[in-house]
């Protein structure tokens, strides 16, 4: 069963994204990077079950190795981890995987 509604989900984005990626040390100020990360995080939507959520790709300043999303579908992707990918198809990996917590409704639990 899951606990949370879809609004509600969509409400802990709202609230606590800006919090989380503020604390990663904000947005890339770098368009290039932030643009390729929403394409190749756009090209999965055709995979993906919950098709009406609004999925957002942000690349972030930390350097430490991370990626994460929140249940509205809110992602984050440190420096970090950019850095040690290999190409594109590790990219769509690392997306394809955030994009399936919730796709599971893992946080929502």
């Amino acid at each position: 069963m899951v606990g949370l509604s879809e609004e509600q989900e969509r409400q802990i984005d709202t609230q606590q994204a800006p919090h989380q990626f503020s604390q990663d040390l904000g947005a890339v100020q770098d368009t290039e990077v932030s643009t390729y990360l929403a394409r190749v995080g756009q090209s999965l939507h055709g995979q993906v079950q919950r098709r009406d959520m609004p999925y957002s790709y942000r690349a972030l300043n930390a350097n430490y190795v991370n990626a994460y999303t929140f249940p509205g579908g809110a992602i984050g992707v440190t420096r970090g981890i950019l850095v040690e990918l290999q190409d594109e198809a590790e990219l769509a990996a690392l997306l394809g995987h955030e994009l399936g917590h919730v796709n599971a409704r893992h946080a929502a639990q």
